[in-house]
């Protein structure tokens, strides 16, 4: 798998502990004191990755995108633009993170800005119909 998906990939349990852990967040009858520290680990699983996999690891953009899915789950909704704005940073050809970043900005009743967005988007993605189909699905899930 590392000829696969590159020398990242050795840190991928981490990955794992962190989506494991968020399941246990979720369930029924967990307290506030034990979910706040699962909440920490699981962010802390995925900056691991994060920092130690090279920027060209086949997965990296995944488990950013991750990182910011369960930043917003959390409430930290700062840290969670910051995430997306770090990933068209590092990878400004991929859809999703400009997809995503327009969609959470227009959760928050921002439509201009995200407008914004996936109007400099379409400039700067490999693919604008993948841009189309990471809105589109977005806003069917939701």
């Amino acid at each position: 798998l590392v000829r696969r998906y590159g020398e990242g990939w050795t840190h991928m349990h981490h990955y794992c502990n962190a989506l494991r852990q968020f399941i246990e967040y979720n369930r029924f009858g967990i307290g506030v004191h034990r979910r706040n520290e699962l909440s920490s680990r699981i962010i802390g699983e995925l900056d691991y990755v994060i920092r130690w996999a090279p920027t060209d690891f086949a997965l990296l953009p995944m488990v950013m995108l991750k990182r910011v899915e369960y930043l917003m789950h959390f409430g930290r909704v700062r840290e969670g633009f910051e995430g997306l704005n770090d990933m068209i940073e590092m990878f400004p050809k991929q859809a999703e993170a400009h997809a995503r970043l327009a969609w959470y900005l227009r959760r928050a009743g921002r439509q201009a800005e995200a407008e914004e967005v996936l109007s400099r988007a379409r400039s700067l993605v490999a693919d604008p119909a993948e841009l189309d189909a990471a809105v589109q699905r977005l806003a069917a899930a939701n």
